[in-house]
């Protein structure tokens, strides 16, 4: 047997058990970078519309898959198979949009994601539940994933929610059996992926325009003369983060590096420059949706309410 139905599982757990269900499945990982909680006064100023929402590869997501998994693991039971509830675990990480922001941590970590790099292999550990034996783990496929020859696109309103795709796909199996029990019903399920599409796209949106802008693109050119004046050339503020720096790590020159990184953000504004911009943005978007946001929000606390559950009836 192939990794293909588990590794289909994981994705709709991953994906569309949290966000970015849709048309089609996107690359993902398990450890997920958060926001960096930064001493930049920018960071820890007024919150932009959507700031919460950063954190929904991570806070969120292992909420639901967390209590997916123990869902999961008493349907199952019920058929007769073991199914060990995994645990999604949340790195620590100090960078996001802006990248590296926190002096703190870049004197002690540099560069280095820690809970990243370490992070456990939850495929190789979603693999090691499947039964040896080809028969049984026929079987144990069938109960986790379902009958794949049968229909599960479901058809969504998308008709107010620019750039989200108009189906999403109801997984089926032990998975589907959670995720009744999570979101109550088909359409909740349906309705949660859909507004949470469209949160993301937002999101990224206004990222990217962001990034894109004169204000966006003077002040990574201010960050670099910054940089340059004080030892060190790069084009862009995400450069250091692929940079093959000397182990053990971090080392000085990584530490000292990341140091004045954070530094020259602070000296140009370049985190406030650029959520000046973001919150224009995204304030732009959601005055034209006003209902979609709150009725995510509205949606999301009743689904984690059920993980909840779920979670405090893990044995």
């Amino acid at each position: 047997m192939t990794a293909g139905p588990l590794l289909a599982v994981l994705v709709s757990q991953i994906t569309a058990g949290c966000t970015d269900s849709g048309g089609s499945a996107n690359t993902t990982t398990v450890s997920t970078p958060r926001t960096a909680m930064s001493s930049s006064a920018a960071l820890a100023g007024e919150a932009l519309p959507l700031d919460p929402f950063r954190n929904e590869f991570t806070t969120t997501r292992a909420t639901i898959f967390n209590s997916e998994q123990v869902l999961m693991s008493e349907c199952m039971k019920l058929s007769g198979f073991d199914f060990a509830p995994s645990e999604y675990g949340q790195p620590d990480l100090y960078y996001g949009t802006y990248g590296l922001t926190n002096a703190d941590q870049a004197r002690t970590h540099g560069y280095l994601q820690p809970g990243l790099e370490d992070a456990p292999d939850l495929m190789a550990i979603e693999l090691a539940k499947f039964p040896s034996d080809p028969d049984e783990k026929s079987k144990f496929t069938l109960a986790l994933n379902g009958d794949e020859t049968l229909p599960n696109v479901i058809k969504v309103d998308n008709s107010a929610l620019a750039g989200v795709p108009d189906f999403i796909n109801f997984p089926r199996g032990c998975l589907g059996t959670a995720d009744l029990k999570l979101f109550g019903s088909v359409e909740t399920y349906a309705r949660y992926q859909t507004l949470s599409n469209w949160l993301q796209l937002t999101l990224q949106a206004a990222i990217e325009a962001t990034f894109a802008s004169d204000v966006a693109i003077h002040a990574a050119a201010d960050w670099a003369a910054c940089m340059s004046s004080s030892g060190y050339t790069y084009e862009s503020i995400f450069e250091p983060f692929g940079q093959e720096w000397d182990e053990p790590r971090p080392g000085t020159t990584e530490i000292d590096t990341a140091v004045a990184d954070v530094a020259c953000k602070e000296e140009v504004e370049y985190v406030a420059q650029l959520r000046s911009i973001e919150r224009a943005l995204q304030s732009d978007a959601i005055n034209g949706n006003p209902t979609a946001l709150q009725e995510f929000e509205k949606l999301r606390a009743e689904v984690l309410a059920n993980a909840a559950v779920a979670l405090g009836n893990r044995g």
